[in-house]
C-alpha cells in the first residue's frame, strides 16, 4: 500500500523491470528504441549505469494512463508485447544497482499501432 499526498491510501505494488540498454538515445517518441531496451532521451546509458528499475504501481496499471477503455484489465506483460507501447520513467540512480522512479507514464506511438 501506499500514502498519497493528502493522506489517504491506495493499493500498489513494487515492481522492477531488468532491462537491455539501448544502441542510441531514446528520443522524446521512444523511436531511438529498439523493444526491450531502455535508454536516456538524449543518450545512451553509461556502461556503469544500472539495468534495473524499481517503481510503484497498481498491478494492471489502470490509475495511471491507459487510453481506451478495453486495455484496462490487459497485464504488463501482454501490453507491453505490442511495438507501439511505450514507458516513460523519471527516475535517479539510487547507487545501490538500480534506478528508482519517481513517476511514470504510459506512451503509444500512433504511426505503430496494429490494425
Amino acid at each position: 500500500m501506499i500514502r498519497k499526498p493528502d493522506g489517504g491510501h491506495h493499493t500498489a505494488y513494487r515492481f522492477f523491470i531488468d532491462f537491455k540498454g539501448g544502441n542510441g538515445a531514446a528520443r522524446a517518441n521512444g523511436s531511438g528504441l529498439q523493444p526491450g531496451t531502455c535508454s536516456w532521451i538524449d543518450r545512451v546509458l553509461s556502461a556503469s549505469e544500472p539495468r534495473r528499475i524499481h517503481f510503484d504501481a497498481h498491478p494492471l496499471l489502470v490509475d495511471i494512463g491507459w487510453t481506451q477503455q478495453q486495455d484496462k484489465g490487459t497485464s504488463m506483460s501482454k501490453y507491453f508485447n505490442d511495438p507501439s507501447h511505450f514507458w516513460s520513467f523519471f527516475d535517479y540512480n539510487t547507487g545501490k544497482g538500480y534506478f528508482d522512479a519517481t513517476s511514470h507514464k504510459i506512451l503509444i506511438d500512433p504511426s505503430k499501432v496494429r490494425s
